[in-house]
Parts: structure tokens; C-alpha cells; sequence
């Protein structure tokens, strides 16, 4: 499936992705071990979904590495996004 990838790196839990869309897209926050399933066709769990308004957040919910798919679910159509990471707010305790 087309697709943008956005590799996060390490983030910290309570970190928060936000993403920006051109139009509505599937967005989905994932391990990379996830991205790895997702790419090859198999199963695989991640945060998001069906995003219709932009911009769109979604908090980090563990340490790790973190990758973000942005796809058309199978649509035609270009994908135009951006993505941000801000850091776990001052004072979150993990």
C-alpha cells in the first residue's frame, strides 16, 4: 500500500505526535516492529485511524521507537502531510 512514513526515533511516553493533513487520510502511530508487519501485509496494532480534521494529535503511550503511516486506505489521491513531535508535558511522570 502507498504510504508516507515518518520515523520518530526514541520517544518518551506522554510525548505528543501531531500530524497535519492536506485532506482526510488514515494515520496510524505504530512500534516499529508494528511498521515492519504493517509494510509486509500482516497484522499489526497502532494508535489513530481515519483522521478528517487536521491538525491531528495523538499522545505516545510508552517508550520506544515510534513510526507514523499515513496512507489513503487504498483511495486514490496524493498524500500531503506533516508531522511534529512535542515533548511529554513538565511534570508528567511516566
Amino acid at each position: 500500500m502507498e504510504h508516507l512514513r515518518y520515523d520518530l526515533g526514541s520517544l518518551k511516553r506522554g510525548s505528543t505526535v501531531v500530524v497535519t493533513l492536506k485532506n482526510q487520510a488514515n494515520v496510524q502511530l505504530m512500534t516499529r516492529t508494528d511498521y515492519n508487519s504493517y509494510k509486509a501485509g500482516r497484522r499489526y496494532r497502532y494508535h489513530g485511524g481515519r483522521v478528517t480534521r487536521s491538525p491531528f494529535s495523538i499522545t505516545v503511550p510508552s517508550d520506544g521507537q515510534w513510526v507514523v503511516a499515513v496512507d489513503l486506505g487504498g483511495h486514490s489521491g496524493r498524500i500531503v502531510a506533516s508531522v511534529a513531535v512535542k515533548p511529554p508535558p513538565s511534570g508528567f511522570l511516566p
